[in-house]
């Protein structure tokens, strides 16, 4: 069966057009995109959805639209999670999806944790594998217990964060500090639903593909950078070279991917913060996700 399915996140818009067998299995890719649509810009503050993100919004829908009638897909559906989930006007966001026939449910933690995880590992995961998937407005951090899969949702986004702490770029080592404090004691608070070991971490999300991207020196290719390896040492030598920089400086680096530019700093803390967390040496970074999960689901008909 031929399905598109749509990962509708709080900073981008994902959307994977795949063949997928009776069984589930995700056997050929037609599309993958990624949209920047910052659809949580300022719903930290207002609680709503400002003009400009439902207009970025819009207009990401009309391409995929367009997208999807280009390869006949037989299912389609999407899911949203953080940022549709906290805007009082959310009404508007559904209305804009209707217009262009894209089915949107909202999920809630435990659903996008499945979805996320059986994404971004596939079949039989080795034991203490715990994934990481840092959005715009919340990270989740999924692992197994008693096995089922089980996720843990924060609030702590890469967009969230940056409108909380960052005021500058170059990124003031104050600011730099007090979100990385924070980062821990949310990480530290929570620690009772969060899984009790970590032998092996997979990180997805645009934070540690744009990473890998950037660590190759090469735009973005999902061959490259699914499977790739980023040390504790990389990650904390990247922070330190990016939050020297201007905004124009890092749209210059080969692998940074425009309108990341500025929330690459809250999302690179969270990933470095929560790796030290876990006591890990180095995260494994997956291209795949939500998106993948759901492609699945649909193609089985689960």
């Amino acid at each position: 069966m031929r399905v598109a399915a749509l990962d509708l996140g709080s900073n981008t818009f994902l959307l994977l057009i795949a063949n997928v067998s009776p069984q589930g299995v995700v056997e050929k890719i037609l599309c993958d995109e990624v949209r920047v649509t910052r659809l949580a810009e300022g719903v930290n503050q207002t609680k709503k959805l400002s003009t400009q993100a439902l207009d970025r919004a819009e207009k990401c829908f009309q391409e995929y639209s367009k997208i999807i009638d280009k390869y006949q897909v037989e299912k389609t559906q999407a899911v949203a999670t953080s940022a549709a989930r906290d805007a009082s006007n959310s009404e508007k966001f559904f209305e804009l999806a209707k217009k262009y026939n894209i089915p949107v449910e909202i999920i809630a933690g435990d659903k996008e944790a499945e979805l996320t995880f059986h994404g971004a590992v596939g079949g039989s995961p080795e034991q203490g594998t715990v994934v990481i998937d840092i959005g715009g407005g919340s990270t989740e951090i999924i692992g197994i217990s008693n096995n089922k899969v089980k996720g843990f949702s924060l609030n702590i986004g890469s967009v969230r964060l940056t409108e909380m702490f960052i005021s500058n770029h170059p990124t003031p080592t104050s600011e730099l500090n007090e979100l990385q404090s924070y980062v821990k004691n949310q990480l530290e608070h929570n620690k009772v639903h969060l899984p009790s070991n970590a032998n092996k971490i997979i990180a997805v999300a645009g934070t540690p593909t744009t990473l890998a991207a950037l660590d190759l020196q090469q735009g973005f290719s999902a061959k490259d950078i699914e499977g790739y390896s980023l040390s504790k040492d990389k990650l904390e030598s990247w922070l330190n070279r990016l939050s020297q920089l201007s905004l124009e400086e890092r749209l210059l680096l080969k692998g940074m991917e425009r309108g990341r530019e500025d929330v690459i700093i809250a999302g690179l803390s969270i990933l470095k913060i929560t790796t030290e967390f876990f006591c890990a040496d180095s995260i494994t970074v997956s291209t795949k996700g939500v998106r993948y999960g759901l492609a699945s689901k649909l193609g089985s008909g689960q």
